[in-house]
């Protein structure tokens, strides 16, 4: 049949196909009577039910075509039965104004622009929801869960608008073909809208001042822009996929294209704006909170987080109210620790002790208080924690924290409440008391409920809006800005307490005859936090004592088929000797040879001393100030000295003979200058296999086991 093109009363033009000019206009004006003439409803509620039921019949189509056509045909005749009769569509009143294109901006009539986003709002924010909610899984998650939604509402669709465009008829059924293009299309729009989506959910995170409110406003324009390109390319691909392949050949409207990248445009600036509008307003909000503090506040935030067990449980204010309380706790405690053991090591300025001290209460601190902790010679955990108390301490004054009701909020519903439990004459009790003498005023009475209405509708608009703002959750939002998963808490190992430069602290020097073993130098230990809560403390020294039980019992065995086998040196049957005579001639002096290995070989007790403090100084174990490098060498001295006690109390036990004191004279050299507990533990296994039983067994009361666990730290 042939096809009539008719012009409409508005001017535009409609394509019939009609076996003669007369029906094709019959045709036409019955068209233009059921879609323009009847169609009178343009009202907002009416649009957000025409969204509704687009929504409802998309996923309807889809299950019809690709699952269940009966199941799928219920599901469409549910969302007809949602939008109005006489609803008349705002996108064709956008794109095609009634009284011309040439009346109007652009040939667009932009005061339909509202009613055609509240039309798509259903299946967009439905995209937005499922998203978010899948997004608990991850960003796979996320994104799968995105394309599955767009994807479920609109596959259907895609295959009967190729089915449409291959036929010219409407209610053409969709081949297995049709639907096969109609997926494709589908899958290509899908992970294109996904883009638009995260751009919306996860936005670039903003920084504070005027520069985070610049950020802000970029990720709003960066979210329009977004939606704007990925709505144009998806009409541009269902246009192309419906019509590719047909009869009538690829085409391509340029209008729709054009009207798809407003709609879509403004519509993510629309949805991108309330993140954006927050992250402006914090960015004021905590801007004295950035800058050099921007790590220290990103610490603070992870430790409330990992008190309250997630971010969104800040939104309580008793949560809000404890996680912030016990994190502020925790880093003035810290603070304090690692601020005395500082102290030990040299006298501090008196700006930075001075505004230490404050910190360590609680304070806030000015710029130049921080500048002069800044300037300390070393001390970076206290630098750190400063600034963490800092940021936890100007937090605090961000909204309403009260101690007394274990609450932190912020907002006109806090002050609200406060004046109510602070003023209950005023705010309960007057009106209870007096309540007959007002009901018996006409007049007052007409007059309070005449501004009831307005006041609670201003009181819960304002309460919406400081939520969408942060303001009623200050401890979530200051969280959500700065949580930072790749920021340590401690960027150092606190100060818990005074040790040895070379360990834990060990027993007093023996006044038993001075033997020719060297120092202990240790290198830089890992950090590992000296503040654990004792069931922990207790959990970690029982894997450690497991760990160096599986290492002896494992070792042992090969050692001593080793030694039966010759191939280590040692011999338990040789002659014993003078064990007087052997102790004179190895107490001699101070310079009796050490290990081959040992830098420190043939120094006296002084000179392994001085070198022991310089080397630790070079390679930056201790500043170079006179009292750390006096506290190191004590350091070194004891531990020096408690090895040699313990050797000689071993040596002096009942079985131990010269022999064993000989054999054991090359791990002796080695276990000094040994660094670690797994090493120390090592050199007692293997010496153990080259002493007698009994010097075996006084081996390992006086000198392994716990003796290693007390003298080396790790």
């Amino acid at each position: 049949m042939p096809i009539y093109t008719i012009q409409l009363p508005d001017g535009r033009h409609l394509d019939a196909e009609a076996e003669d000019e007369n029906s094709a206009l019959a045709g036409a004006q019955d068209w233009y009577a059921a879609n323009v003439t009847n169609k009178t409803d343009t009202s907002i509620t009416g649009a957000l039910a025409q969204g509704a039921s687009d929504l409802v019949r998309g996923v309807g189509k889809t299950v019809k075509e690709y699952v269940a056509p009966d199941a799928g045909k219920s599901i469409e005749a549910a969302g007809a039965s949602l939008a109005g009769p006489r609803y008349k569509s705002a996108m064709e009143q956008f794109s095609q104004p009634e009284d011309g294109a040439d009346n109007h901006v652009l040939g667009r009539d932009w005061s339909k622009l509202p009613r055609v986003l509240v039309e798509q709002a259903p299946g967009v924010l439905t995209d937005l929801a499922v998203s978010r909610l899948m997004k608990r899984l991850g960003p796979v998650g996320q994104v799968v869960g995105g394309m599955m939604s767009h994807g479920l509402r609109i596959a259907g669709n895609e295959a009967q608008k190729r089915a449409t465009a291959r036929t010219g008829d409407e209610s053409a059924e969709p081949t297995l073909e049709d639907k096969a293009v109609g997926a494709g299309s589908t899958l290509a729009q899908a992970a294109l809208n996904q883009i638009a989506v995260n751009k919306v959910l996860s936005p670039a995170k903003v920084g504070v001042g005027a520069s985070g409110v610049t950020q802000a406003a970029r990720n709003a324009l960066t979210a329009a822009a977004t939606e704007g390109v990925t709505n144009a390319a998806q009409d541009a691909i269902s246009q192309a996929a419906s019509t590719v392949g047909t009869k009538y050949g690829l085409a391509i409207d340029p209008h729709s294209l054009a009207d798809s990248a407003i709609v879509g445009g403004v519509g993510g600036g629309v949805l991108g704006a309330p993140k954006s509008v927050k992250d402006a307003a914090s960015a004021v909000r905590f801007r004295d909170m950035g800058g050099d503090l921007t790590p220290a506040s990103a610490a603070a935030a992870n430790r409330m987080a990992e008190k309250a067990g997630s971010v969104e449980a800040l939104q309580s204010p008793s949560k809000a109210f404890h996680a912030v309380t016990d994190t502020h706790t925790d880093v003035m405690r810290e603070l304090s620790q690692a601020t005395t053991a500082l102290r030990k090591l040299a006298p501090l300025p008196v700006e930075a002790d001075n505004a230490l001290a404050r910190a360590t209460k609680g304070n806030d601190l000015t710029d130049g208080d921080l500048a002069a902790i800044e300037a300390l010679d070393g001390g970076e955990s206290v630098k750190d924690l400063a600034k963490q108390a800092v940021a936890l301490a100007r937090l605090k004054s961000t909204g309403s924290y009260d101690p007394a009701g274990e609450r932190f909020s912020g907002g006109v519903a806090e002050t609200a409440r406060k004046f109510v439990k602070n003023n209950p004459l005023l705010s309960g009790g007057a009106y209870t008391g007096g309540n007959a003498l007002l009901a018996g005023v006409d007049g007052l009475t007409n007059a309070l409920g005449s501004h009831a209405l307005p006041a609670i509708g201003a009181y819960i608009g304002t309460r919406a809006v400081e939520r969408a703002l942060g303001v009623t959750a200050p401890a979530r939002t200051f969280a959500e800005k700065f949580t930072n998963p790749d920021v340590p808490v401690r960027t150092a190992p606190p100060l818990a307490r005074p040790q040895s430069p070379t360990g834990p602290k060990v027993s007093p020097p023996s006044l038993s005859p001075p033997q020719p073993w060297g120092p202990i130098p240790e290198a830089p230990q890992p950090f590992k936090p000296d503040v654990v809560e004792p069931g922990l403390r207790k959990l970690v020294d029982k894997l450690e004592r497991t760990k160096r039980q599986e290492v002896s019992r494992d070792v042992m065995p090969l050692l001593r088929q080793l030694a039966a086998q010759g191939k280590l040196v040692g011999n338990e049957t040789s002659e014993p000797t003078s064990r007087t005579a052997s102790s004179q001639q190895h107490a001699s002096g101070d310079t009796a040879p050490e290990s081959q290995a040992s830098p420190y070989a043939g120094l006296t007790d002084a000179e392994v001393r001085t070198k022991a403090v310089q080397d630790a100084v070079e390679a930056g174990v201790i500043p170079d100030l006179a009292a750390a490098r006096e506290r190191y060498g004590q350091g070194v001295q004891r531990k020096r000295d408690t090895i040699r006690e313990a050797v000689h109390k071993a040596a002096n036990s009942d079985g131990y003979t010269d022999a064993d004191v000989e054999a054991f004279q090359p791990f002796l050299r080695r276990l000094v200058v040994a660094r670690t507990r797994e090493e120390a533990n090592t050199v007692i296994s293997e010496a153990a296999a080259h002493v007698s039983s009994k010097a075996r067994q006084a081996l390992m009361r006086h000198v392994g086991g716990e003796f290693i666990n007390r003298t080396w730290k790790k």
